[in-house]
């Protein structure tokens, strides 16, 4: 009797590992660029956790993802861009699944699947209109891409700093700088020397911070961005020099490394402008200030997700799968939250355990978003802009009349009418988000 059933049980293990082998499996090969490639890494636990959904629920799908990260890849973030251009012009097949900067929609959007043809109306709705329509489409205006994740900048202000002298958080730039100088004031009489606020206008963060600051004196959030001539601009700049010479000192043109040491360490600042990301509990955030109150200058950028269109078309179907997983509302939650990170899923946002793990004000008083326009010179020309930074900086850093550095860079625009393709400005954006993310 016990060797019949250890035949049986033999027999009966013998068979479930033939169904095991005789699944085929379907192997998903995914791509992305990041400094911090390790297990705890969002992109890593997004890829583990659909193994094991895919696993559970015989999907037969196994995703395999390769990162390239400064140790192997010889140029850093160009190197990137480069490899996704190769493969992509040869067609290659080796990868399905494509991370990368939103502003690759429009140069490569053509080499992958148009995703209204696979997900429901439901499924791309979820999103923010205003992300799909800037950040997600190819010249052809097809649905190339999704949002993984956003990155907007904020404005992080001390808590205990604001409550010792019972202020609150800056809605307008007026605000901000009357309640920088007199916070100041109270401090050193303690002898207590604060960071006012960072401006973070250097060589490597210069023209982004420039851009937005001018985003800021829109009429609403509504409106475009203002043009260079515009009497907004002008305004703005003046204001901006305004600040950088009255709160300022020469902690805006410092390099980024002291603001991460601030907002991640040391806490010694009462206003910080960085990308949002996890910071010390001293800081909350909230929306970039504005010239009036409910006007927001901060900068959405999407992280996205695509798929080639030159894998078989079982593998596509595999690599929608994954997708969907990574679009949902579950794994956004629990993967790209979870690491004090936005999705691009706006009901999310009203539900209160998000809210306990990000700063939801900093999203929802930012709406409607407003996006990078990737056309402009300033940010898809390296030359142009080199040139419209250093112009910028002649104003103010070196006192250059206002009207003259708009001219200088209006002109320096009409004589480079070709612009290049996505430029090392681009890059290093997109750079400092792998050194957060």
């Amino acid at each position: 009797m016990i060797y019949r059933n250890l035949i049986i049980i033999y027999i009966l293990l013998f068979i479930k590992i033939c169904i095991i082998y005789s699944k085929n499996v379907t192997t998903v090969g995914a791509i992305i660029y990041s400094f911090n490639d390790n297990e705890n890494s969002y992109h890593r636990q997004l890829v583990n956790g659909f193994n094991e959904y895919s696993e559970k629920n015989d999907l037969n799908i196994k995703v395999e993802l390769e990162a390239l990260t400064p140790q192997v890849s010889t140029t850093e973030i160009q190197d990137y861009g480069n490899t996704i251009d190769s493969l992509l012009k040869k067609k290659s097949d080796k990868y399905e699944v494509y991370f990368y900067y939103s502003a690759y929609s429009k140069p490569y959007g053509d080499h992958f699947i148009n995703l209204k043809n696979y997900l429901s109306e439901e499924e791309i709705k979820k999103f923010d209109e205003s992300i799909l329509k800037n950040t997600c489409y190819s010249k052809k205006d097809e649905l190339v891409g999704l949002p993984v994740y956003l990155s907007i900048t904020t404005l992080f202000s001390n808590q205990e700093l604001l409550k010792r002298y019972n202020k609150s958080v800056p809605k307008t730039w007026d605000e901000l700088m009357e309640t920088s100088k007199y916070i100041y004031d109270e401090e050193q009489k303690r002898n207590n020397t604060i960071i006012r606020y960072n401006g973070l206008i250097n060589d490597y963060n210069g023209s982004v911070t420039i851009y937005e600051f001018i985003n800021s004196f829109r009429d609403s959030n509504s409106s475009p961005h203002p043009e260079l001539t515009s009497k907004e601009t002008k305004e703005a700049l003046k204001k901006l020099k305004e600040i950088k010479d009255e709160i300022g000192e020469e902690i805006f043109k410092a390099p980024d490394s002291l603001t991460i040491e601030s907002l991640f360490n040391t806490g010694n600042a009462l206003f910080l402008r960085y990308f949002y990301y996890s910071h010390i509990p001293v800081y909350k955030g909230s929306a970039f200030p504005g010239k009036k109150e409910g006007v927001s200058g901060g900068i959405v950028i999407p992280f996205n997700i695509a798929i080639s269109k030159y894998s078989t078309e079982e593998k596509q179907k595999a690599a929608i799968e994954f997708l969907k997983f990574v679009i949902s509302e579950e794994a956004q939650k629990k993967y790209i939250i979870n690491k004090s990170m936005f999705t691009g899923i706006m009901d999310l946002y009203k539900d209160k355990e998000v809210c306990e793990k990000v700063d939801c004000e900093v999203v929802t008083d930012s709406q409607p978003f407003s996006i990078m326009n990737y056309d402009e010179k300033v940010f898809a020309d390296d030359n142009y802009h080199a040139k419209y930074r250093q112009i910028m900086f002649d104003y103010l850093y070196n006192d250059k009349p206002i009207d003259d550095i708009v001219k200088d860079i209006t002109s320096y625009g009409v004589n480079r009418k070709n612009m290049g393709s996505i430029s090392i400005f681009l890059s290093s954006i997109f750079m400092l988000w792998c050194l957060l993310f």
